[in-house]
């Protein structure tokens, strides 16, 4: 062997052996992806094996025949039958209730059709009773299906408990207002009668208390004969007396005409300030036999208002003021605000009213001034007329008060009073200042 082939043998070999080692290399380095890749594969098998067994409800897998291949059970779920009963079998040859069966089969149909997934409900008897389930079909592979079902045995009975309360609650719903409405009925028949009976009463000692003022007044113009000082203190008193009794009377007419909704308004056009000075002419006398001074206030204004519900409101707040007041002053005023309404003010230098009871204030019967040592005359009726006068005449009624400093009533009323049937979008004409 010459030189030549010697070295085309060792090239020979060499390059066989180098060969062999690419080629184990290629092969190891393919036996390691393979390896890895069954690890992943199984790594993922796992993971959806685990997310199975983790979903709550019973799994079963069916063919395209309907024929049950596999189980995964539930911990709340109990099959009616066996496992090694109902596998490879479908469900119609299972001994299960007719119409669990046809909507079980009519899903498969539906869903071999059109695709998608259905959901049935159907009950089974157990032998501790009646068991509902819930199962929801759906198309896993093209000749594969998955029915997942759970007990709703429970959410069953809740909703049936749910909707029995409900219906039970609207029965006594309905009761409670048929008894309300029939209270609120005869509320207002008592109303009707109390109203009848305080109108038909105050009318009946009007005629006698008009006759007493009457006759005392002759009298006490000595038209039926000379008096002398005592007889005309005393005659004086009477006709005093009477006058409070002819005042609360009128109170308690007022009071029940406006609650039977028999007062509206009236609305004219008319001047503020001549209708302020009018009241305080009225109130004037009361005032000064009890040395309070009286001021006045009074800025020009035309308002279209009820003139005589808005003079009662102020003679009642200017009655109210001489009343709790005992030394110092009353004013009455008036001014404009900025949204089209003339605010009424009535300030005294009285007693002001306990905290205590200032939100009752407007109620009927309540009184102001629970701390005086003597109580005061009448009903407690005139603020409950002014506020029941204000609220007709459309405006609101406030007080402030402070113990000991005075009180300040505060009306507001709208310039130009709309009818009750007028828009509110209605601005209606505007007054002449």
């Amino acid at each position: 062997m010459n030189a030549t082939t010697k070295w085309a043998l060792i090239e020979g070999v060499a390059l066989a052996v180098l060969g062999a080692v690419v080629l184990a290399a290629c092969i190891l380095r393919l036996r390691r992806i393979e390896a890895r890749r069954n690890a992943e594969s199984e790594a993922s098998h796992e993971r959806l094996l685990a997310i199975i067994e983790a979903i709550p409800d019973a799994l079963f897998r069916m063919d395209a025949e309907g024929r049950f291949l596999d189980y995964k059970p539930a911990r709340d779920f109990q099959p009616v039958l066996p496992q090694d009963a109902f596998l490879a079998k479908r469900v119609s040859e299972l001994p299960l209730p007719a119409q669990m069966v046809l909507s079980w089969e009519q899903a498969l149909t539906e869903i071999q059709t059109t695709g998608g997934y259905r959901g049935i409900e159907y009950e089974i008897e157990y032998p501790d009773g009646t068991h509902q389930f819930e199962a929801r079909i759906v198309q896993a592979t093209s000749d594969e299906y998955l029915a997942i079902v759970r007990e709703i045995s429970a959410r069953k009975q809740a909703e049936a408990d749910r909707a029995a309360y409900q219906e039970q609650l609207e029965r006594t719903v309905s009761r409670r207002t048929a008894d309300l409405v029939e209270a609120n009925i005869r509320l207002q028949e008592s109303n009707r009668a109390k109203s009848a009976f305080l109108t038909n009463m105050s009318h009946e000692l009007r005629t006698p208390l008009n006759s007493v003022i009457g006759f005392t007044d002759i009298m006490l113009k000595g038209l039926a004969g000379e008096v002398n000082e005592e007889q005309e203190r005393q005659l004086t008193m009477v006709k005093q007396a009477g006058g409070q009794l002819l005042s609360l009377v009128d109170d308690v007419l007022d009071h029940t005409r406006i609650e039977s909704g028999r007062v509206s308004p009236l609305p004219t056009e008319f001047q503020v300030a001549t209708l302020l000075r009018e009241c305080i002419a009225q109130i004037r006398p009361d005032a000064e036999c009890k040395g309070l001074h009286i001021k006045l206030d009074a800025q020009n204004a035309r308002m279209h208002s009820d003139r005589r519900l808005l003079e009662q409101v102020l003679l009642n707040l200017l009655s109210n003021a001489v009343k709790f007041t005992q030394e110092g002053s009353i004013t009455l005023r008036n001014h404009r605000d900025g949204g089209g309404n003339i605010v009424f003010e009535v300030c005294d230098t009285g007693i002001g009213i306990d905290p205590a009871i200032e939100g009752q204030v407007f109620r009927a019967f309540e009184q102001g001034s629970s701390h005086l040592a003597s109580k005061p005359t009448g009903f407690g009726l005139g603020l409950t007329i002014c506020h029941q006068l204000t609220c007709l005449l459309g405006g609101t009624i406030e007080m402030e008060s402070q113990p000991g400093h005075g009180t300040t009533a505060r009306v507001i009323c709208p310039r130009h009073l709309r009818p009750p049937h007028a828009s509110s979008s209605d601005d209606g004409p505007l007054l002449p200042n």
